[in-house]
């Protein structure tokens, strides 16, 4: 189980950075800051649901070996689950 929790964190770690990379690059590779932050808003707008369906997908196998971790816990330490109020 730690194992899973430290592959769920690090999955998200580097999906958090790849973003962070992402959005750097375009700043960078623009002709004007101007047209790097207008990029960074049109590829990250709420109704650009492409790039929402992807990032989830990628970010996927981290939530689920959190989820999958937390869950064999509560199945291996029942007690446990309760005292924390879960």
């Amino acid at each position: 189980m730690r194992l899973l929790r430290w592959f769920g964190i690090a999955w998200l770690g580097g999906v958090a950075i790849l973003v962070i990379i992402s959005m750097v690059s375009m700043l960078v590779f623009a002709d004007s800051l101007w047209q790097g932050v207008q990029q960074i808003q049109d590829t990250w707008s709420p109704f650009n649901v492409a790039n929402f369906v992807v990032t989830v997908v990628i970010a996927a196998p981290g939530f689920g070996a959190l989820w999958l971790a937390d869950y064999l816990q509560k199945r291996r330490d029942p007690d446990v689950s309760r005292s924390r109020g879960s």
